[in-house]
C-alpha cells in the first residue's frame, strides 16, 4: 500500500486530512460530550497518521491528549449527582433572574416562550444539583381539571441537558409530581425534550386527549 494514491494524494496524507477536519469538527461542537468523543476519535486517527508517517511527536502528543479525552469521558459516565426538586412562586426573584439570563438560551430551545404567559397558582420549581440550579419548570393550571397543567416552561440549563443524569432524576421526577398532584399534562409540538423526559418519568400519552398522563 505504500505507493497507493487518493486523489492523486498518497492514501497517508488522506489520513491527516482527516484527522484534522475531526479535530476542527469537536471544536464547532457546543455539546462537551460531543465534542470530547468526536476529538477522541480525531486523536486515535492523528496517532494512526504519526505511526504511518513515523513522526513520533505527532502521535505521541496525540497520545495524551486522547488519553486526558478518555479520563473525561470515565468521569462523565461514573459520576452520580443527587437532584433535588425546589419550589418556588411566580413573582421569585431568583426565578425572575434565573429565566432573565437565559433568555437567550430559552428562546432558543423554546422559542413560544413568553414570561408574561405565567399566571398565579403556575407550578414552579427549579432543579437543583448540590447548590447549582440545572433548570426551572413552570406550569400553568388547566381551567376546569383540578390535576392537569399546561407546561409553559421546561428548561434545563445547557451544561445539564448535556450531563449523564441518569434514571435517578426520571423517577423523583415521578415522585415529586405525585405529591404535587402534577397527573396529567398538556401536549405541545414545540418540545421534543419535554416530551421524552415526560416518558422517561412515568408518564403515557393520551392520543385522544393530547396530553399526558402519570400513571
Amino acid at each position: 500500500m505504500q505507493g497507493l494514491t487518493i486523489l492523486g494524494m498518497p492514501w497517508t496524507e488522506l489520513v491527516g486530512i482527516l484527522a484534522s477536519v475531526l479535530v476542527l469538527i469537536s471544536f464547532l461542537t457546543t455539546q462537551q460530550l460531543r465534542l470530547r468523543m468526536i476529538n477522541l476519535v480525531g486523536c486515535a486517527t492523528w496517532v494512526t497518521y504519526g505511526l504511518l508517517i513515523g513522526a513520533f511527536s505527532v502521535w505521541f502528543m496525540n497520545l495524551l491528549v486522547g488519553i486526558i479525552q478518555i479520563r473525561f469521558l470515565v468521569q462523565y459516565f461514573s459520576e452520580k449527582y443527587r437532584f433535588w426538586f425546589v419550589n418556588c412562586e411566580k413573582s421569585d426573584g431568583l426565578l425572575n433572574v434565573f429565566i432573565d439570563t437565559n433568555f437567550p438560551d430559552i428562546h432558543a430551545v423554546q422559542p413560544g416562550f413568553l414570561k408574561k404567559e405565567i399566571i398565579d397558582g403556575a407550578k414552579c420549581f427549579y432543579i437543583t444539583r448540590e447548590n447549582e440550579i440545572a433548570g426551572a419548570f413552570i406550569l400553568n393550571p388547566v381551567a376546569g381539571s383540578a390535576d392537569s397543567y399546561d407546561p409553559i416552561l421546561w428548561y434545563m440549563t445547557k451544561k445539564f441537558r448535556d450531563h449523564n443524569i441518569g434514571k435517578d432524576i426520571y423517577e423523583e421526577t415521578k415522585i415529586y409530581f405525585e405529591q404535587h398532584s402534577i397527573r396529567h399534562i398538556v401536549a405541545k409540538n414545540d418540545s421534543e425534550r419535554y416530551e421524552q423526559y415526560l416518558l422517561q418519568s412515568g408518564y403515557i400519552f393520551d392520543v385522544e386527549k393530547k396530553e399526558y398522563f402519570l400513571q
